[in-house]
């Protein structure tokens, strides 16, 4: 039997998956409320059966959106937060072959750090980082996962659905072309911003973090990242005004819409399946692949992005229930067509922390 616990972090997502054996993955830590993940993330160790510190052994997270990944932040910055000494292993998703893929990273890890800021310019690094200091400092085991590849986590076999190892559609295309010629617009108004993305440029260290994709046939594979491949990068000195010129902002945003259609989704057999923040564009061809493998039929599916995405292929699919991670300001903004689909409905903001116990996994 596994339990899936899906915790109440308002607008965000937390989840730990916990399989008979005792092993555990924790998915995303993150909520648009400052402190409410790291906090249900406590909750969620509490209620482990074996000691709280050891924690999850592997991190799975969709994709670096703040409110899906801030929770591990703010647990390295809270002394009372204990050391999980079993965490040795992060998985996320990978970045497949698109057209100017190196322009695109490059251009989001800038616009990421000028709005947000960051140590490295870098979200990827600086997660890892942080994971790093809440394990104790050991070495961790870090995978880009892509469309088929398998996470185990214990006896239990978890496949990627999204993303694929390429997009070479004129949609994504004109979608990449456009966010590319705002961030250059940014560029030409926003000094600092150009700063960084030099910056950024010139670091090869970082760019280990984002593996090519293996060919059709291959695994992904995992690389090992320690206390030397996790030193302070030199961006840790430039430190931007806290105003940000409206065409960054406005590249920032299309660059992140853009990271949403890149969003891990995975299933554990017939029993689960996760969506992250898949996009609706994405949810098409994530369905067509789904049906290629058999799986349309799940017992428990955890909606795309807070249950405010919909796509009419998404008809093809039966949940026994679906859960809902949203709070007040994603909740007027669900898409009550998931009741089609779905023996139950279920939300977090309606009935706090939720615990499921699935068995056909």
């Amino acid at each position: 039997m596994m339990h899936l616990r899906l915790a109440d972090v308002s607008d965000g997502l937390c989840a730990e998956l916990r399989f008979p054996d005792g092993a555990a993955a924790q998915v995303d830590c993150g909520s648009a409320i400052s402190g409410a993940a790291a906090d249900a993330w406590l909750r969620i160790l509490a209620a482990n059966p074996t000691t709280p510190s050891f924690g999850p052994d592997t991190f799975i997270l969709t994709h670096l959106h703040t409110d899906h990944y801030n929770g591990v932040l703010d647990a390295t910055n809270s002394p009372s937060f204990p050391r999980l000494a079993n965490l040795r292993r992060v998985v996320t998703a990978g970045v497949p072959r698109t057209p100017d893929r190196s322009m695109f990273l490059r251009a989001a890890f800038a616009a990421s750090f000028r709005v947000l800021g960051s140590d490295s310019g870098h979200m990827r690094y600086d997660f890892l980082k942080a994971v790093h200091q809440l394990n104790g400092g050991q070495c961790i085991s870090f995978r880009q996962v892509f469309q088929n590849d398998t996470v185990e986590v214990g006896g239990a076999r978890l496949q990627c659905i999204w993303p694929p190892r390429e997009i070479d559609d004129s949609r994504f295309a004109r979608s990449l072309e456009k966010a590319l010629a705002k961030f250059d617009a940014a560029l030409e108004a926003d000094p600092f911003l150009r700063e960084i993305h030099e910056r950024v440029e010139g670091q090869p260290h970082l760019q280990g973090l984002e593996m090519e994709p293996a060919g059709a046939e291959s695994e992904s594979r995992s690389i090992e990242f320690g206390e030397d491949d996790l030193r302070s990068p030199p961006l840790e000195d430039i430190t931007p005004p806290r105003t940000v010129p409206p065409e960054t902002k406005q590249a920032n945003k299309a660059l992140t819409d853009l990271a949403n259609q890149l969003s891990l989704a995975l299933r554990a057999g017939t029993s689960l399946l996760i969506w992250g923040d898949v996009g609706e564009p994405r949810l098409r061809p994530a369905i067509e692949f789904l049906r290629s493998v058999n799986a349309i039929d799940v017992d428990c599916m955890v909606a795309p992005h807070h249950g405010t995405y919909w796509n009419p292929a998404l008809l093809n699919l039966r949940s026994g229930s679906t859960l809902i991670s949203h709070g007040p300001k994603l909740l007027p903004k669900y898409k009550h067509e998931w009741a089609e689909i779905s023996g139950a409905v279920r939300s977090t903001h309606l009935e706090g922390d939720i615990c499921v116990q699935l068995w056909h996994w």
